[in-house]
């Protein structure tokens, strides 16, 4: 436990000189009225740096850690306003959180960050070892002062694993700064050098806005827009980039409901799936999406809208049977994985997986019927999360499915088939840049973009509806 209380100072000098560094450490940090000034007045501003575990950037000291006795793995809450005044007094301020202890080191804007006065351009870096949460705005709302802000999630010291992602569901208004999601960090994953730390799902039921007021936006990894009102990029000359993949999506929910795959599959079910607002067993097409339906379960054991189909033809291969996913190949479902006899596989055409280590595996070949199958070995040709940070497993699930008893589970992860999203970018004289696919999972409800300093699309494809 560390409680830093009073003023702390590491100022350049009035004559010249930078800023220095404050560091606040701690498993668990109480800041609450705490005030830190690295401002330098004909320097460059110095920082002030804290990294606990998981953290809450609130309005008030509270919860379980304030209590006695006291509670070792605990939020911390760091305060908004004493965010906001070290800001305002010209310097940054670093939040980075770690997974050491029960942490997953989760970053949440659960209290607006308002900069309200100043005339020092400073930055606010949000880096969380998993995700950040920006549930209330962050805002540059006075002073002559730039407020550069860069959301780094899914750095855990220096690494991530693609779980990490940045969910938004409040605005952010930088008032001349850059606004940056990721720091362009790439991970293997799947033996592929990709982008971490800057995916983005854009969450809520209202419009959500980006402005810069001049300065660049980057989006450093995928990004879904799933708010049913849209989102919309002013920056007024500031340069926009998109270097992963864009799409509309939908909505998730974890469900507790504790049966076999197939009990599952009912329960999910409502309409066909490839309407607007039906809803079923959820499909994965995405790392981002993996993320999202990942954590909406609280990464525990849940089941998944997918099986190996056997008995047409194509019997190593697993398929999205569930949604619209479901519908194609003659129904047959969405092939995106072919497993290997031995355990593990490859992708197929091109579709996302994110297997546990040498899974599926309990594949022997394609059964004929119960009577002539060897019973001690398990077909497992259901798909679910395997209670880590969205990693899969393949199990046994229900009648038509199994060979032997079917496995249960206490949650799934229900998809709801929601409208589409839009898109609205006015970068005044600066370029808009699509180095991604646009709208090919899910197509955008409309594209509108401004930019006379000209538009690139470097993905390949753009769909709307």
């Amino acid at each position: 436990v560390t409680r830093a209380y009073g003023t702390f100072e590491a100022k350049g000098g009035a004559g010249g000189g930078d800023g220095g560094r404050i560091e606040t450490s701690g498993h668990w940090l109480d800041t609450a009225g705490m005030t830190a000034d690295a401002s330098a007045a004909k320097g460059r501003s110095g920082e002030w740096l804290l990294d606990p575990w998981n953290v809450i950037i609130g309005g008030a000291a509270s919860g379980t850690a304030y209590s006695t006795p006291f509670v070792p793995d605990a939020d911390s809450t760091i305060l908004a306003t004493d965010i906001a005044a070290s800001l305002q007094g010209g310097t940054n301020v670093t939040i980075t959180t770690g997974t050491t202890g029960g942490s997953i080191g989760d970053i949440t804007v659960s209290s607006a960050i308002t900069k309200a006065s100043g005339d020092t351009d400073v930055t606010l870096t949000l880096q969380a070892a998993n995700s950040i949460v920006i549930g209330q705005a962050i805002s540059n709302t006075g002073g002559t002062g730039k407020l550069h802000v860069t959301l780094d999630a899914d750095n855990d010291g220096g690494t991530g694993n693609g779980a990490g992602i940045v969910l938004l569901n409040a605005d952010i208004t930088t008032g001349g700064g850059d606004l940056n999601f990721g720091t362009g960090r790439t991970a293997t994953i799947n033996g592929v050098a990709t982008l971490v730390g800057g995916d983005v799902y854009v969450a809520g039921a209202g419009a959500r806005t980006l402005a810069t007021g001049g300065g660049a936006v980057n989006v450093q990894g995928e990004m879904i827009i799933a708010n049913t009102n849209g989102l919309t990029i002013n920056t007024n000359g500031g340069n926009v980039r998109f270097y992963g993949l864009l799409n509309s999506g939908n909505t998730y929910e974890g469900v507790t409901y504790t049966g076999a795959w197939s009990d599952a599959l009912s329960d999910a079910q409502s309409g066909s799936g490839t309407s607007t607002g039906d809803t079923y067993l959820a499909t994965i097409t995405s790392r981002l999406e993996n993320a999202v339906a990942s954590r909406i379960v609280n990464y525990q054991e849940s089941w998944l809208g997918a099986r190996r189909v056997t008995g047409i033809g194509t019997n190593t291969l697993w398929r999205w049977v569930t949604g619209p996913e479901g519908a194609q190949d003659s129904n047959n479902g969405l092939a995106f994985f072919a497993q290997s006899a031995g355990g593990g596989g490859s992708s197929y055409n091109g579709g996302y997986s994110n297997w546990s280590s040498n899974e599926p595996n309990n594949y022997i070949g394609a059964p004929t019927n119960a009577t002539g199958t060897d019973l001690s070995k398990e077909y497992e040709s259901v798909l679910q999360f395997t209670g880590t940070q969205g990693l899969w497993n393949d199990l046994t699930g229900g009648p038509s499915y199994y060979y032997n008893t079917p496995q249960e589970l206490d949650y799934y992860v229900k998809e709801t088939n929601a409208a589409a999203s839009g898109l609205t970018i006015n970068a005044g004289a600066g370029t808009v840049t699509f180095s991604g696919a646009v709208g090919t999972n899910k197509a955008l409800a409309a594209l509108n973009v401004t930019a006379s300093g000209g538009i690139a699309i470097n993905g390949g494809a753009v769909t709307t509806e």
